[in-house]
């Protein structure tokens, strides 16, 4: 077996790590120049955006709406080859104040100890879209910086 399994789980770790704790810089550095991050869905979240910087700001923006929400809980963190995969389990609290559960499955792919792709899904689409919608709607023109 490669190494390569490793270096994809361990970028994702260090990822995570980075936007709990606001380390901007350090989820920079774990991004190649040109990575793609793909966000399923149709919500103001939803699309392509491409380059380390837009990535961040992605996650700068998230971590600002999200906050005080309940943390994500790991299920699984899954290794091979090139890629690596973080199942989460999330509540969220709705608009009318309702929680709901959704799975998250973040899937990244490593070249040369950078991260150069991320994928992002969920089990209950609309569930997410309608967070995103209500939450994103007084910024909602700041959010589309670097989708392509």
């Amino acid at each position: 077996m490669s190494e390569e399994p490793a270096a994809a789980a361990e970028l994702l770790q260090q990822g995570l790590v980075a936007v709990a704790t606001r380390d901007w810089e350090s989820l920079r550095r774990l991004c190649s120049d040109d990575v793609t991050w793909r966000v399923s869905g149709h919500g103001p979240l939803a699309g392509i955006l491409q380059g380390a910087e837009a990535v961040v700001e992605r996650y700068q923006l998230m971590s600002e709406v999200t906050e005080g929400d309940a943390e994500a809980q790991s299920v699984a963190l899954l290794a091979g080859g090139e890629y690596a995969a973080l199942v989460q389990g999330n509540w969220v609290v709705q608009p009318d104040g309702t929680r709901q559960w959704f799975t998250a499955i973040t899937l990244v792919r490593a070249q040369a100890g950078r991260i150069v792709l991320i994928e992002s899904l969920v089990s209950d689409q609309d569930v997410v879209d309608a967070l995103w919608t209500a939450r994103m709607r007084p910024t909602r023109s700041a959010v589309r910086p670097g989708i392509t």
